[in-house]
């Protein structure tokens, strides 16, 4: 998996819109997180220059990002504030977020799943999210429901 995206490559995937999180003050102030195998970030395509400002793909990008949260409505700032913190605090957060939010840590990450699968993928989901949640749970006890009989076999 890749620690580092360039703006031409992001289609919103899961592995993407965590990194987007992860990287969430850097894209509010317009800058585009520098590449760590390298010695400097982003700043533009080589070669011909285009009739665009160097910044414009990092707002365009944080802009749809940020399009994508609101639509997830009031999960999106907990999937904002967990994944915007360090790897080793993330824990603590959670349990933060959980007592604050008066929900237990398993309906929490559930939640969390249901914020970030609404922001992954090529364009923008056309349900809501409240729909988007009901048809995910729905589709886990089917699962589920599916599996206990696999075994029952």
């Amino acid at each position: 998996m890749l620690d580092w995206f360039s703006p031409n490559q992001i289609v919103f995937s899961r592995p993407q819109v965590i990194w987007l999180l992860q990287n969430f003050e850097l894209l509010l102030d317009g800058i585009w997180p520098s590449d760590h195998r390298k010695e400097s970030g982003y700043t533009g395509s080589k070669g011909k220059h285009g009739h665009t400002a160097y910044y414009e793909k990092t707002k365009q990008v944080f802009a749809e990002l940020v399009s994508r949260l609101y639509r997830a409505g009031p999960d999106s700032f907990p999937l904002l504030i967990a994944y915007s913190t360090e790897l080793d605090q993330q824990y603590y957060i959670r349990d933060f977020l959980a007592r604050c939010l008066r929900i237990d840590v398993t309906e929490l990450d559930r939640r969390l799943k249901y914020a970030l699968g609404y922001c992954c993928g090529w364009r923008r989901k056309q349900i809501s999210y409240g729909r988007y949640c009901i048809q995910r749970r729905s589709y886990e006890k089917e699962r589920a429901r599916r599996l206990v009989s696999l075994a029952h076999r």
